[in-house]
């Protein structure tokens, strides 16, 4: 199913719009960001620091706490359930676990897991497991109990090539992981918290996906190469390829990187999703059809990164032809 049929020439009659309302300079990469739960703070990855930048009535203030540890660029950032941790994952091979022990002041507990460097980590709140995933084939579940100690607690090792995205659904009981062989591998977690391997899915694209998540009990998977998301559908326990419900993103752009999240915003009904330079914005119309509903984010080339807040009014996107925040206000979806 095509979700964009209309004109690509949006009118603002018919059209939800997005505003730029403010840039803020940043020259180190920046490929991981994440918001807390009171959409107060906004944590970055700047190079190998992490930078912690207030935000006041949804702009950020200019005026970062840098915290340093890392020794290599910092590639991923979660929260815990609690806003005083998160989680960190650098090319340096290390997660870290951050704990704020005064109001300036944090202190971190490092485990090395994926010694070429860490791609991707997940939190697994019901059962406090850091799920991770890095420059190798292996998926890490890690336990961290009393005084933040880690302790892998089970290795995934199925796959035989890297892994270039993992996701995990709405309930905490499936996950999905993608990897360079173009090989999509569904996990289910049992009675005693560990994860089992289900199925290999079946699909006809012959591509990579770069990019996946959960909404409800269907699998929304963009494609390395071209603008389109494919969408699975868990029937009978096994998740089965929908190419009627494709998704058709409207800029026809070849060059793709594993960065920037597929972002779904339950409570406001939209889906942010990037291929190449461009960054689109959906609104949902059902369980699994979606609108493009504007023209998309142009960021010049496929190398930026970004995230949305909790209440989904505000979009950050670092650009890395500018090197620098954009903050995007998306009230009006």
């Amino acid at each position: 199913m095509n979700i964009y049929d209309q004109s690509t020439q949006c009118s603002s009659s018919n059209f939800n719009k997005y505003e730029l309302k403010q840039t803020i300079q940043q020259k180190e990469i920046c490929f991981s960001l994440i918001f807390n739960s009171q959409n107060s703070m906004m944590i970055s990855g700047c190079g190998e620091n992490i930078k912690l930048w207030k935000i006041i009535n949804g702009l950020i203030q200019n005026d970062p706490h840098i915290l340093y540890g890392h020794t290599k660029l910092v590639t991923c950032l979660i929260y815990t359930n609690d806003d005083r941790c998160f989680i960190s994952g650098s090319d340096d091979g290390d997660i870290r676990l951050w704990k704020k022990v005064q109001p300036n002041q944090w202190q971190s507990t490092t485990l090395t897991v994926h010694h070429q460097g860490v791609i991707g980590v997940l939190f697994n709140k019901s059962d406090q497991q850091i799920i991770s995933f890095g420059k190798d084939p292996s998926i890490h579940i890690i336990k961290f109990g009393q005084q933040n100690i880690f302790q892998i607690k089970q290795t995934l090792n199925k796959h035989q090539s890297i892994l270039n995205c993992l996701c995990m659904n709405e309930s905490e009981s499936i996950l999905a992981s993608s990897d360079y062989q173009k090989i999509i591998m569904i996990w289910v977690k049992d009675n005693n918290a560990q994860w089992q391997f289900k199925q290999i899915v079946n699909q006809s694209t012959n591509d990579y996906f770069c990019r996946m998540v959960f909404i409800n009990n269907y699998l929304i998977c963009q494609q390395w190469s071209k603008p389109i998301s494919q969408v699975f559908i868990e029937v009978n326990g096994q998740f089965i390829q929908r190419p009627d419900l494709q998704i058709q993103l409207s800029e026809q752009n070849q060059d793709d990187e594993d960065l920037f999240p597929t972002i779904y915003n339950k409570k406001k009904g939209i889906l942010i999703q990037k291929h190449g330079q461009f960054v689109y914005i959906l609104k949902q119309l059902n369980n699994c059809q979606f609108r493009q509903v504007c023209p998309p984010i142009n960021c010049i080339d496929q190398y930026n990164y970004g995230n949305l807040n909790k209440d989904g009014n505000n979009l950050i996107i670092w650009n890395y032809k500018t090197m620098e925040f954009r903050n995007y206000d998306l009230s009006l979806f």
